[in-house]
C-alpha cells in the first residue's frame, strides 16, 4: 500500500492543435482592448504569428518566432 517514492505521477499533457492555438490566440487578443502601448512590441506579436501561422501552429517553436520576430522588427527600425 505504500506509494513508491519518487516523483509524483504527472497527467499527460494534451498536444496543442494549429486550431486550439489559433483560438487561444484569438481569445487573447480579444480580450486586450486592442493594441498595446508600444507599437513595437505590436509589430513583434504581429510577425511572430505570422511566422507560427506559416508552419501551421506547429508547437516548440514559439520562442524561435518571437526572437527571430525581434530582429526582423529591430533591423527594419535601423536597430
Amino acid at each position: 500500500m505504500a506509494k513508491s517514492k519518487g516523483t509524483p505521477e504527472q497527467q499527460p499533457q494534451a498536444e496543442a492543435t494549429p486550431q486550439a492555438t489559433a483560438d487561444a490566440v484569438q481569445a487573447t487578443a480579444a480580450e486586450s482592448p486592442s493594441a498595446s502601448a508600444d507599437p513595437q512590441q505590436d509589430a513583434i506579436a504581429r510577425l511572430a504569428y505570422q511566422k507560427a501561422e506559416q508552419r501551421g501552429f506547429e508547437p516548440g517553436h514559439e520562442m524561435d518566432d518571437w526572437l527571430d520576430a525581434e530582429r526582423e522588427v529591430a533591423s527594419a527600425q535601423g536597430g
